[in-house]
């Protein structure tokens, strides 16, 4: 395994484990609760929502962007997303750990050196 590819694993790993460390110090039925409801520039996401979406994000972008596996993402149904047990969304998280490492951890000294761009499809449109 490259050493950057590693690296990078260990930053992932620790920001996950940081967050499955604050989903613990949710009461039940507070992963819902959102601070501020309502749209636009004030309002704010719950819980469930940042963990589906940060679980999304890192698929889209580690599966689909640098591993080439298309991923049918619906990115607008993560911000939605309501009553997902605690147990589920850890899941979701550990998923998406083994699925970079298996992707991030094939990858050649070529095709790092090489990069990874993506400028259209499904996602990109958020792209600056």
């Amino acid at each position: 395994m490259l050493k950057e590819v590693e690296t990078y694993l260990l930053i992932l790993n620790d920001l996950r484990n940081q967050v499955k460390n604050l989903l613990e110090k949710f009461p039940d039925g507070a992963l819902d609760w959102c601070p501020i409801e309502g749209q636009g520039v004030l309002a704010m996401n719950s819980g469930i929502i940042l963990v589906t979406h940060l679980a999304g994000s890192e698929s889209f972008w580690i599966k689909e962007v640098i591993g080439g596996q298309p991923i049918h993402r619906n990115r607008d149904a993560e911000f939605i997303t309501k009553g997902v047990a605690m147990a589920k969304l850890k899941r979701r998280l550990e998923g998406g750990a083994q699925n970079t490492e298996a992707i991030l951890s094939s990858l050649t000294s070529a095709q790092w050196a090489a990069g990874f761009n993506k400028k259209s499809g499904p996602g990109c449109e958020y792209l600056p």
